[in-house]
């Protein structure tokens, strides 16, 4: 019989107050013109996501333009989000982060990806943490005016493969966004001043302490089924959960 499935190591309100702390270090760098984000727009997400936090129920989504990414000097429309579910207000039943790319708000979708966890599975077999492309529209992409003709073209009735992935807080997706389209081969102001936060003492140390809180653990676990010599479980036994 397959071990139980990894857990984070993390209650939900611990969970929150390091997302909360990752929106106030983005926001406090926006106001101090550190961050070249859409100030209104960030501004008044990240003030309504302290009413979103309710019990039991995290959820936060925010969007801004980037101006010219890539090879191709393109243009798109950043959409970031997740939302963290605890039905007992205190462990964490699901975490579902979003990363889209879009050709306007609302317009094409580009990329659509989402990183989930989620420790009670359905009647398809999949990894506790994985990544998964396309899917469903969110209730915050429909209410940005996105319909199923946006997304057709990614075939989002198709829900496999999700692959097996680590967490992804929101540190982490921004952090990605950041790496990915303000890189430091590229030599423009905004990417200067992205590169300039994210070499901050204060960002660098909020990471460290989320990968501590939530991603050392994560990969403890990982660590020690892998390197078991007495147990006969695979890593895919540990991050599939046994379907009843």
């Amino acid at each position: 019989m397959p071990m139980h499935s990894p857990l984070l190591h993390i209650n939900f309100d611990d969970y929150v107050a390091l997302e909360r702390k990752t929106l106030q270090c983005i926001k406090n760098s926006i106001e101090a013109k550190k961050l070249p984000l859409d100030e209104s727009n960030m501004k008044r997400d990240i003030n309504i996501s302290q009413y979103h936090n309710a019990k039991g129920l995290f959820d936060f989504s925010t969007h801004w333009f980037i101006d010219s990414f890539g090879r191709n000097k393109k243009s798109c429309q950043i959409l970031l989000g997740e939302i963290v579910r605890a039905s007992n207000g205190k462990e964490i039943d699901s975490i579902s982060s979003m990363l889209c790319m879009s050709d306007g708000i609302p317009g094409q979708m580009l990329r659509k990806i989402h990183f989930d966890y989620a420790t009670a599975p359905e009647k398809k077999s999949h990894p506790v943490f994985h990544a998964q492309f396309a899917g469903n529209l969110s209730l915050y992409l429909k209410k940005m005016g996105f319909t199923d003709d946006h997304v057709v073209h990614l075939f989002p009735d198709i829900e496999e493969p999700r692959i097996i992935h680590y967490p992804m807080p929101l540190a982490y997706l921004f952090e990605l966004v950041f790496r990915e389209f303000y890189p430091f081969n590229i030599r423009c102001q905004k990417a200067g001043q992205v590169q300039k936060f994210r070499e901050d003492g204060t960002w660098i140390n909020h990471l460290k302490e989320v990968e501590g809180r939530i991603l050392c653990p994560y990969f403890d676990s990982l660590s020690k089924t892998i390197s078991s010599t007495t147990q006969k479980h695979t890593l895919f036994d540990f991050m599939y959960p046994r379907l009843t």
